[in-house]
């Protein structure tokens, strides 16, 4: 293999190992500062899975849900949305069936 194939060989893998971690700095970023993912509750690798999992998970549901006309169609709008609903009932789950079965 001739030396100039090598280095070019060399600096593509470098390049997508840089572009691979420029793509895990921009998602952490997102999960930090949009999805309020700045501290984490445990420092077990299991436990820091599942909270990222539990935010994605709530953040893609609250995209689904559509907006309500008071509070406003914003991601922050329909968590505010959520949070006054959950006071009102008693656990996540009572609240989440009333909602439902009321679509």
């Amino acid at each position: 293999m001739h030396p100039k194939n090598v280095v070019l060989e060399y600096c593509g893998a470098i390049l997508a190992s840089d572009r691979r971690q420029w793509e895990i700095e921009i998602l952490w970023r997102f999960l930090k500062q949009e999805l309020k993912l700045d501290k984490l509750i445990t420092k077990n690798i299991n436990g820091i899975r599942i909270q990222i999992y539990v935010v994605l998970i709530v953040y893609l549901l609250l995209q689904l849900m559509p907006g309500d006309s008071k509070w406003g169609d914003k991601l922050i709008d329909k968590l505010k949305f959520v949070r006054a609903g959950m006071s009102k009932s008693c656990t996540f789950a009572s609240w989440a069936m009333a909602r439902l079965v009321c679509t």
